[in-house]
């Protein structure tokens, strides 16, 4: 059973290590992330909904449990990507 998790105990290391550092996002980030959401939202069903981000390696949207990963622009993320995470809320 240890075994197990060994997999996950290392990546949580490697993810502390390394750091997401968010960023602030810009008005025009926020209207970027708020029309590429509103596209998305009509088939999230009964998800409370995600939250959009920006790091070093670019823009997402996340929630406490999933996030699309990084994208050069809010309009590159998938609408598919945004949906699922936003039924993890």
């Amino acid at each position: 059973m240890i075994s197990f998790y060994l997999p996950f105990v290392d990546e949580m290391q490697k993810i502390a290590k390394e750091g997401t550092e968010m960023q602030p996002l810009t008005p025009e980030e926020r209207r970027s992330a708020a029309k590429r959401y509103a596209q998305a939202k009509p088939g999230m069903g009964d998800g409370d909904g995600c939250s959009p981000g920006k790091t070093k390696s670019g823009y997402n949207f996340h929630t406490h449990r999933a996030g699309t990963g990084a994208y050069p622009s809010f309009d590159k993320i998938p609408i598919k990507k945004i949906r699922f995470v936003g039924t993890t809320a």
